[in-house]
């Protein structure tokens, strides 16, 4: 978009604040979107009653540089003391080059730099052009090379089975058990596992999951060509179908071997979608069944689940033993404690080498997905869609299949894993109904830039959406064909500060305490101090320590009026940091699809969804909520106020949800953690006084 002043192009830069704005390189004025300014001020909510003040405003010649209203408005601010041009349509706001600084100046506030960080500017327009363009050799171009599935397959297996069989016969050593009858046992728990998981999944989503079972008629035409094909090509059995009746977009596949799949997706997957980026979610799906992931993945998942099975009787053995009368109890129980430990170090391992597999295996299912459909970016546009929340892609042409009744874990083989499919990230930059590309470059950003991102993915069973992404557009050019987006922007910092601040403030509270105990240890106090004292004191240090870790957490003073799309532009936000926002918008569907007890929600506005966690200080009132509340709120507009975090992909912790009615729905946890915090230090103030003064 061009500067609203000089004209000239601008350019999209990160500000130090980690925030994604359009800067002009030839006057220096910035542009914010909507409330994007709260993320540069001390006091967001003082600034915003100055810039939405009905009186004072006169028209200038400018006119918006993002909705093209004809003229931006000149509003005064501090008596007039600084004037910048607010957008009367879209609320937008331009600042001349100094007009931060003399904002903040005024606010009491020193900003951390008066430039904005340059970065690569990657244009809407331009990213826009090149997808159209034909790419000069792109044919040439080899396609990456990923690890070898079946070697790695039968490595990770050989690993877990050692491990498997190691825990099995430690506990036979222990409990004095033959060898044989702890082989036989690890053999029957994971044959046991994989013959009645499918069952029990069936049982499962039907029962909990509003799922129905169509026939292959019912599903699109297009799809049941692109399935039958695939099906013949590979020679395996057309796959089970089934519909979750959900306007939350996911997709996923279970069963025994490549013959008896099921392949499970939701209604609001058929509905954000078109034909081409259907067919290649249900060709990813089924490539988890071509490569027996289906197998090899439940049998994997076993695992773990078996080795904590055995820590956890290692460890009340151990508990048993010691507690038990004689004089060799507590000489008994040592050796039992010593293995519980080592299972459940066996079982860490185990769980990592899992979520690898994992991780290689989808990477093998995009691929498959891309050969298919032979345009790996219907796929990369899929994942845009579902892990992202970004509006806007073609229209659907023609007339839409008809949908009949309902049509109206396996978290490592669904399109995201199932934490990722609850949280569904958000953002658009959408523009009437065609996607902006810099948006998806944006979403990215966090992903691959923010520490926090790598952290994430070692847990997780799916890779970053932003390395599939980047795979796919690379496996796209092999085909002559332009990437779906070319990640090129420089990284302005590094975040590792923000980073380890975010540590520190989560592991605040416990720092607290043992910064007190090593102060006593080093003035010699720690022993000499009297019990009791000594517990009312860390007691009041673990309160402090909490209470600033919920003010970091929780800033409660405003929640500007954001979209979807305003959120995902900030890379410095994660779990414990949290940007305060208000959207508007429509809820779509639970957390968990069909769930009948999900008590988290899915909001969508004009510019993306995105999920909305909903949390109470007790589990039996979020329960009590999913079962009588959470249904009756599905095709409701509200208003939701929260703060926008993310973990492994974004979300908005629930402040209060507004309904049109009036009706509020409030969440407590912010409260109680500032009610609790305090408490803490009171009473361990209150009570080591009275200790010192008796």
């Amino acid at each position: 978009m061009n500067c609203p002043k000089c004209k000239k192009n601008m350019e999209e830069v990160y500000s130090p604040q980690g925030v994604l704005i359009d800067a002009c390189p030839a006057c220096a004025g910035v542009w914010f979107d909507r409330n994007e300014i709260s993320f540069f001020v001390k006091e967001p909510k003082r600034l915003h009653q100055e810039i939405t003040a009905p009186a004072g405003r006169t028209s200038t010649p400018h006119p918006c540089p993002r909705c093209r209203d004809p003229f931006l408005q000149e509003q005064g601010l501090f008596s007039n003391e600084i004037k910048v041009d607010v957008c009367p349509k879209c609320s937008g706001v331009f600042l001349d080059a100094d007009e931060l600084e003399k904002i903040n100046a005024v606010l009491g506030r020193a900003v951390k730099s008066g430039k904005v960080a340059r970065a690569l500017p990657v244009g809407l327009q331009d990213l826009a052009d090149r997808i159209h363009r034909p790419l000069a050799a792109a044919a040439t171009l080899p396609l990456q090379t990923l690890p070898n599935l079946g070697l790695r397959s039968l490595g990770v297996f050989g690993v877990l089975s050692g491990l498997v069989f190691l825990a099995f016969f430690f506990l036979a050593e222990v409990a004095r058990w033959q060898p044989h009858t702890a082989a036989a046992m690890a053999l029957g728990f994971l044959f046991l596992q994989y013959l009645l998981s499918p069952l029990l999944m069936d049982w499962t989503l039907r029962w909990t999951m509003s799922l129905r079972w169509v026939d292959f008629t019912e599903l699109p035409p297009a799809l049941q060509q692109f399935v039958s094909r695939v099906c013949a090509e590979e020679n395996v059995k057309i796959p089970r179908f089934g519909i979750i009746n959900d306007g939350t977009p996911n997709a996923f596949t279970y069963g025994h071997t490549p013959n008896n799949a099921r392949i499970v997706v939701t209604r609001g997957l058929m509905e954000i979608l078109t034909e081409g980026e259907l067919n290649a979610v249900v060709a990813h799906e089924l490539g988890h069944a071509v490569h027996w992931d289906i197998a090899v993945m439940t049998l994997a998942a076993a695992v773990p689940i078996l080795l904590y099975y055995l820590f956890r009787v290692l460890w009340n053995l151990a508990a048993k033993a010691s507690s038990s009368r004689g004089k060799d109890s507590a000489k008994g129980a040592a050796p039992l404690y010593v293995a519980a430990l080592a299972a459940y170090l066996i079982y860490l391992v185990s769980e990592f080498i899992v979520l690898y597999l994992s991780r290689v295996r989808e990477f093998w299912a995009d691929r498959f997905a891309g050969e298919k459909t032979r345009n790996p970016n219907e796929l990369a546009m899929s994942l845009v869609k579902i892990a992202y929340g970004l509006a806007g892609g073609e229209e659907k042409k023609g007339k839409q299949p008809e949908r009949t009744g309902r049509l109206d874990t396996v978290q490592s083989l669904s399109i995201f894993e199932r934490k990722g499919a609850l949280a569904l990230a958000a953002m658009s930059l959408s523009q009437g109904n065609k996607l902006s590309l810099s948006s998806v470059v944006a979403a990215m950003q966090w992903d691959l830039w923010n520490p926090w991102a790598g952290y994430y993915e070692i847990q997780s069973t799916h890779p970053l959406p932003a390395k599939r992404i980047a795979a796919l557009s690379h496996q796209s050019m092999t085909y002559g064909k332009m990437p779906l987006v070319e990640f090129n922007r420089e990284k302005p910092e590094s975040y590792w500060d923000e980073f380890l601040v975010d540590v520190l403030m989560t592991f605040l509270p416990a720092l607290s305490v043992l910064a007190g105990l090593g102060a006593l240890w080093a003035a010699g106090l720690l022993f000499e101090t009297d019990k009791l004292r000594l517990f009312m004191q860390l007691l009041f240090l673990f309160g402090f320590g909490s209470f600033l870790k919920t003010l970091f957490s929780y800033r409660f003073d405003f929640f500007p009026d954001l979209r979807v799309a305003d959120l995902l532009k900030n890379v410095k936000v994660s779990r414990v940091r949290g940007v305060p926002c208000r959207l508007h918008g429509k809820i779509i569907g639970r957390g968990v699809p069909g769930l009948i007890w999900s008590e988290d929600l899915v909001l969508q506005d004009d510019s993306g969804y995105i999920f909305l966690d909903y949390r109470q200080p007790l589990g039996l009132w979020e329960l009590l909520f999913g079962l009588f509340r959470a249904g009756g709120l599905v095709g409701q507009t509200v208003t939701a106020d929260g703060w926008y975090r993310r973990g492994p992909v974004p979300y908005v912790e629930l402040h209060r949800l507004i309904l049109n009615n009036g009706d509020t729905k409030t969440c407590y946890v912010y409260a109680v953690k500032w009610t609790v915090s305090v408490l803490l230090m009171v009473l361990g103030a209150a009570l080591s006084v009275a200790a010192f003064l008796g």
